[in-house]
């Protein structure tokens, strides 16, 4: 499959693509199934990565790799107006329906509006745009699961201290704070762009032949 120099983008996801085409019920299906997989993919690293204090704020780092490939496949699967944003919502009503604290359905809804609107800009054929529009992606969904902690809202704190613990929040807490939450957030970026463009390439070598 030749690329598009211009876009950094497979051919055939340029000829296919377009912000002006509207969704299909199969595209609506197609995002709908890798927005679950997305998320599951994120519940799972921060499972495994929550039993340590340490571990949980760096789930943006391990988890955003697989999930930058899911987006990327998304973004090539379907390049349309709107599927970004359809990741964004499907994983927030996930998060709502489970029980996520406030702030983090609504983080995660905001993620997939400015994903959008950032991989639209290039009509979801700039790469670097949709490598971008990840980046952002990842972070506001961090942060929104950070947010409780870093800014030690009441509800939230004193619910996690009865199921974690006074010492483990304790130290979950420090490590969301001031210039280790930079370095934290700053490792999600490092996570997301690995993701993306492990995407592409994988993509390139592999996916090529259900692209449709």
């Amino acid at each position: 499959m030749k690329e598009n120099k211009d876009a950094g983008m497979p051919a055939q996801a340029v000829r296919t693509g377009g912000t002006g085409k509207k969704m299909s019920t199969k595209d609506y299906v197609t995002v709908g199934i890798f927005a679950l997989l997305h998320t599951a993919v994120l519940f799972i690293v921060g499972a495994i990565g929550g039993l340590s204090a340490v571990g949980f704020p760096l789930f943006g780092l391990v988890g955003f790799v697989p999930g930058g490939i899911i987006f990327v496949y998304i973004v090539t699967k379907v390049p349309k107006r709107g599927a970004v944003f359809g990741l964004g919502a499907i994983s927030a009503l996930v998060n709502f329906l489970i029980g996520a604290y406030g702030p983090v359905p609504l983080f995660v809804l905001m993620a997939g509006i400015v994903g959008e609107v950032v991989v639209s800009a290039g009509r979801y054929k700039s790469f670097p745009l949709i490598v971008a529009g990840y980046v952002l992606f990842a972070l506001l969904i961090w942060f929104g699961f950070m947010s409780p902690i870093a800014f030690s809202m009441e509800g939230y704190m004193d619910s996690a201290v009865k199921s974690y613990g006074v010492d483990y929040m304790a130290t979950l807490a420090g490590c969301v704070q001031g210039p280790l939450l930079m370095a934290f957030g700053a490792a999600t970026t490092v996570g997301a762009v690995a993701g993306t463009l492990l995407g592409r390439r994988l993509f390139a070598k592999h996916f090529s032949r259900i692209v449709g």
